[in-house]
């Protein structure tokens, strides 16, 4: 399977990797998303615990995808689709688990700043640039380390 998670299905898996003290895999290309071996995705065949999710996504609360173009759109309830068919940089992606990529963090933080208040996105940009992570879980009232590693 290849999928491409991005916005704040890409944010919730950058702090998941972030508060266990992952690092990102190796950046790469959009990918175009493939649901191999099976012939559709569907919310029973993602990968919850690479996408950093408790449950599979719904219409409520969608999983959202970036794809290369109107063509590799995922067809289903669950999923949000963005179209990047131009203007990405070479390698803005990055590799977190088998087949699933995120956003690298300059890339993620342009995507989210339309969704975000501005003072939110400024502290969007300082957790981006720092070392520490929110609660993926709740990043709002969540548990948040006070320091950061060396």
């Amino acid at each position: 399977m290849r999928l491409a998670a991005n916005k704040m299905s890409a944010l919730s898996v950058l702090r998941s990797i972030r508060s266990t003290r992952g690092r990102l895999g190796a950046r790469c290309e959009l990918p175009v998303p493939d649901s191999s071996p099976r012939k559709r995705l569907s919310a029973a065949t993602l990968p919850l615990r690479a996408l950093a999710l408790e449950t599979p996504p719904d219409r409520r609360h969608p999983l959202h995808v970036a794809v290369p173009s109107r063509d590799a759109r995922v067809q289903a309830s669950f999923a949000a689709c963005t179209v990047y068919s131009t203007g990405l940089p070479p390698r803005a992606f990055a590799e977190v688990a088998d087949g699933v990529v995120i956003p690298c963090p300059e890339l993620l933080f342009l995507e989210l700043a339309p969704l975000m208040m501005p003072a939110v996105h400024a502290l969007l940009g300082y957790e981006l640039c720092g070392s520490y992570a929110r609660d993926p879980a709740d990043p709002r009232t969540g548990p948040s380390p006070l320091t950061c590693r060396p």
